[in-house]
């Protein structure tokens, strides 16, 4: 039997995010919520009175640098490999990184969560950092439904990460009163589902991507994986 569980990712199209919070010490990986479908979007603000993150300008190569809006394809410091770049005492902590692997990810809440820093750190919240905060605008934003778990899904040979039809998109689109990408696929507010399963990449997998897929360890990490990009 297929089991089937809504996941719904509610992505703002004007605000930039980040994946959460770990709790084994690893801040998130930066992530930016795409303009139309796994597109590419502005950089919005992080949080009340928080500087804004340009992607055009603020993802650049070299810099030792990977603000919030950036990912490994638009900024190469924002690839990350625990075994090369988990280093003690360089004064960095890397989103791969963790307090177990890298001291520079202790955080101290006390001294490490300020404002307008251009940094969540994995020990900061809202409360104490606005660099954390996330301001979310139904009416500006992607709803991403992603089927359950499914014991054959393995053996798929399809296409992974394109927008795919699921029968359960019409109800939720009536539910939200959102378009589904069929009727309107340039809206903000859209609905649209995707899978995870599959051999066959996506259109918009150029060599990075490949490589990163087949670097990514099977299961629920590739799966993970390939989810993101579709957003992006």
């Amino acid at each position: 039997m297929r089991l089937w569980t809504l996941i719904v990712i509610a992505l703002s199209m004007t605000l930039t995010y980040g994946i959460g919070n770990s709790g084994d010490g690893q801040f998130g990986v930066p992530m930016q919520a795409a303009g139309g479908v796994g597109g590419a979007g502005g950089g919005g603000g992080r949080g009340p009175g928080g500087p804004p993150c340009d992607p055009a300008s603020d993802c650049v190569d070299g810099d030792s640098e990977c603000p919030v809006c950036c990912t490994a394809l638009a900024d190469n410091d924002c690839a990350c490999v625990p075994s090369t770049d988990c280093v003690d005492n360089d004064g960095v902590c890397l989103s791969c990184c963790g307090a177990l692997t890298d001291n520079d990810c202790a955080c101290n809440p006390t001294t490490d969560c300020v404002n307008n820093d251009r940094q969540c750190l994995w020990c900061c919240s809202p409360v104490n950092d606005n660099n954390c905060s996330i301001s979310y605008d139904p009416d500006k934003s992607i709803l991403i439904y992603i089927h359950g778990y499914d014991p054959d899904g393995y053996l798929s040979t399809g296409t992974f990460g394109e927008d795919e039809w699921d029968d359960n998109l019409a109800p939720f689109s009536h539910m939200t009163d959102r378009p589904t990408y069929l009727d309107n696929p340039n809206a903000i507010n859209q609905i649209v589902g995707t899978t995870y399963y599959g051999t066959e990449p996506p259109s918009y997998y150029d060599a990075v991507d490949f490589a990163e897929d087949n670097a990514a360890a099977s299961g629920i990490p590739r799966y993970a994986l390939r989810v993101a990009k579709h957003i992006r």
